[in-house]
């Protein structure tokens, strides 16, 4: 089981990852504000995440809210926090564990037996999965256009909004987020970055730069796309 842990306190850090380690777990990515938990959610391979709630930026809430809006399979949640108060605020959103700080290993311990049975695998195989249908329906102006969907190269957010970016013409307004349509089109369509969904058969090749970022390269216009850490494995599988 990969872990992280959000805590702006470096000494809650320090004494979970000495506890996770002596339960043989490994402590991928550490951050110290909610922005930190939403970045490591999106970029790496993380099954779990312990989050303390009263951080600077955002908060472990709105970090818990965000993560679950933006990824299809998100990672675990545990609050670890000082404070009884946001019980019932945490477990609306895909927490599975609420630790009171000072928490003792057999809290710990039960808590990392709940996460276990929301695994990432088990996540995957409920994950609806749909064949991509042949025409998506987009917004122009007051009207509405019917796009092939082998038209259309990649979906990405800018500034909050998802455009569809089409063959041949501007790109378009979208109005679904990227999950949405990350879960409509699982088949056709990859996520390689938080903020960009690419059609499989648009991708020519993938590579690294000289500071070793991964970036796909579309066939067409030939426009690079940066991959993240979180999505390199699954986006290279599209190449064997």
């Amino acid at each position: 089981m990969n872990v992280a842990i959000v805590d702006d306190e470096p000494l809650a850090r320090s004494r979970l990852r000495r506890m996770l380690t002596a339960q043989g777990v490994d402590v991928i990515a550490e951050g110290e504000t909610g922005k930190d938990a939403v970045q490591i959610a999106s970029d790496e391979l993380v099954d779990l995440i312990f989050l303390d709630i009263s951080m600077p930026i955002k908060n472990g809430l709105q970090a818990a809210a965000e993560i679950e809006e933006l990824i299809v399979t998100p990672p675990a949640i545990v609050f670890c926090t000082a404070y009884d108060q946001f019980a019932i605020q945490a477990f609306k959103t895909n927490a599975v564990a609420y630790l009171l700080k000072p928490f003792s290993s057999d809290d710990l311990v039960d808590a990392l037996e709940k996460a276990s049975r929301v695994s990432r695998t088990q996540l995957d195989s409920i994950t609806a999965t749909k064949e991509p249908y042949a025409k998506i329906s987009l917004k122009v102006g007051n009207g509405a256009q019917l796009v092939g969907l082998s038209d259309i190269s990649h979906f990405y957010s800018e500034d909050k909004y998802v455009f569809a970016n089409i063959r041949g013409q501007a790109p378009v307004f979208v109005d679904k987020s990227l999950k949405q349509l990350e879960c409509e089109y699982p088949i056709g369509f990859i996520r390689c970055h938080r903020n960009s969904l690419v059609n499989k058969q648009h991708i020519e090749k993938i590579f690294r730069n000289e500071s070793g970022q991964a970036y796909i390269q579309l066939i067409d216009s030939g426009e690079c796309i940066a991959v993240s850490r979180r999505h390199y494995a699954e986006v290279k599988k599209c190449f064997q």
